[in-house]
């Protein structure tokens, strides 16, 4: 085999559920932007001067500030330009993935809950008709919802005395929440009326027309050549509308790593095979499948040839063997389970779910607390919550007794997630809970002890037991409930793949069942 899979960072703690925080501003300055992502002065601040990060924009993590800086020297005087309401849209650059990822992350409210009548305040080196003058801008914004009547750039500091300011839905490579897909796919909905006829098959996106860019294969063409024969239609996403790019994706899918696979945001469960010239990829990537039910595989070329520097790519190479490469890129996108899950052998002796509390051998419960996301064995404080220990056959998942799911930490474990998952062992009658990665032992320190629990058992002792004690709990909503319904799922039907495409807050317990199941 030449083609290998990427290795991903790990983004868990980089997904969020809903919706960001939507805050009422009063007396906001609005510096504008004239030098497009290079401007180092733009931004939102308060009538002190100051910027109002929520809105800013970071990259990385950890998190830093791209561009705009913390302070300006103007201030939010009364002799400036006023403007009574708007709210903010974000930032439209002259670029298609920046589009998507900078300006979509704060729009998300006007998508979703704005209305005609709302004026809508934006950042960009384009006026509104340099913006409508580009066909891929324009289209974007309509299927938003946004006519050209309703924005305003302004070319000087203004102050707004009410602006609507939405927290960013996501962040390039930084975070994401659950809400920049469903704006999104809001998007994509619309926009998929309005497609050119595509034919039947996958295609490949393909970059070989580009001029400039961030990459280019060299021997592309006999790429495409090779795909061609096993029957993938070729595209050009700069020769197609926005639509259409959308519609494609609506096709399995092959391609060289950018913007144009971005567009999978505006999509409902898009499938595809990504290649990759580099080690890793961005974790914008990530965190977009991460946030939808995405089936995208990320790998790379193994006998890779760097080409030259050239002024109009930062990277160019070539495939070893285009025509091995294009058999195995075709070969990945027609199976069955595109992504390493294999939904085969999940094989559930007793199928039958059981929902239990969770207690320390000694009788203490085992409870939330809430703040610090960190689990204790105690008797219950005022804002404590009760752990629900989910059984299915050999596997018991931990699952806060809220209907928001709280996130549950483990110390010693590296890992937090809305559900947990260990294999079961019984000593004596009892229960114990082993990490299916480290095969230690979940340890539950007694009250008097003061100590959170922590997965670092090597045997299991006397604080490595538990106990389950049946719930009567019985009315269960929001992120809680639909945990519960894709395990009752996976129950039944033992496939891990499908159960966690349609249920992304079971993701990252997936991941650890399969590799339990492959190890």
């Amino acid at each position: 085999m030449s083609i290998s899979n990427i290795e991903f960072e790990e983004i868990e703690n980089s997904i969020f559920p809903g919706e960001p925080e939507v805050f009422l501003r009063r007396n906001v300055l609005y510096v504008p932007n004239f030098e497009g992502g290079s401007d180092n002065s733009f931004g939102l601040y308060d009538e002190t001067g100051r910027q109002l990060l929520s809105n800013a924009h970071f990259h990385k993590v950890p998190s830093i500030l791209k561009t705009q800086p913390i302070l300006t020297n103007l201030m939010a005087s009364k002799l400036r330009p006023r403007i009574k309401t708007a709210i903010y849209g974000g930032a439209i650059g002259n670029h298609y993935g920046h589009f998507i990822t900078e300006c979509f992350n704060v729009l998300w409210y006007y998508i979703l809950y704005g209305k005609k009548s709302d004026k809508i305040l934006f950042h960009s080196n384009l006026d509104v008709e340099e913006i409508y003058k580009k066909t891929w801008m324009s289209e974007f914004l309509s299927y938003a919802g946004v006519e050209k009547e309703q924005i305003i750039i302004s070319k000087c500091p203004i102050v707004v005395e009410s602006l609507v300011v939405p927290g960013q839905a996501f962040s390039e490579d930084g975070f994401a929440y659950e809400v920049y897909a469903s704006a999104c796919r809001k998007i994509g909905n619309i926009a998929i009326r309005n497609a050119s006829p595509l034919p039947d098959g996958p295609v490949y996106f393909s970059r070989n027309n580009i001029e400039r860019g961030t990459l280019k294969i060299i021997n592309e063409y006999s790429l495409m050549d090779a795909l061609s024969k096993f029957g993938v239609n070729i595209i050009y996403p700069e020769e197609c509308s926005v639509a259409t790019q959308i519609a494609a994706l609506h096709r399995p899918s092959i391609g060289l790593i950018g913007s144009a696979f971005h567009s999978s945001i505006f999509v409902d469960k898009p499938r595809a095979v990504i290649l990759c010239p580099t080690k890793s990829i961005p974790r914008s990537f990530q965190l977009m499948d991460a946030v939808h039910s995405a089936s995208i595989k990320y790998v790379k070329e193994s006998q890779i040839v760097q080409g030259k520097n050239s002024p109009n790519f930062g990277i160019t190479f070539s495939l070893s063997d285009p025509y091995m490469v294009a058999e195995e890129l075709f070969s990945i996108l027609s199976s069955k389970n595109i992504n390493e899950i294999d939904s085969k052998n999940f094989i559930i002796k007793n199928k039958n779910l059981n929902i239990n509390i969770l207690y320390a051998e000694n009788g203490e419960a085992i409870v939330l607390h809430c703040p610090t996301e960190r689990m204790y064995s105690r008797r219950p404080l005022k804002n404590d919550i009760n752990i629900l220990a989910i059984t299915l056959g050999e596997y018991v998942f931990l699952v806060a007794q809220h209907n928001d799911a709280p996130m549950l930490m483990v110390v010693k474990e590296n890992k937090a997630s809305p559900v947990l998952v260990y294999k079961r062992g019984s000593f004596n009658g009892g229960l114990a809970l082993q990490d299916l990665r480290t095969k230690a032992w979940l340890k539950a320190p007694p009250s008097q002890v003061g100590l959170c629990l922590h997965g670092d058992g090597q045997e299991v002792k006397k604080w490595e037991r538990f106990v389950l004690k049946p719930s009567d709990f019985l009315e269960y909503s929001g992120r809680l409930a639909e945990i519960i319904k894709g395990l009752q799922d996976l129950a039944e039907s033992g496939d891990i793949y499908d159960v966690s495409l349609r249920y992304p807050i079971l993701r990252d317990a997936i991941k650890d069942l399969d590799f339990s199941l492959r190890n």
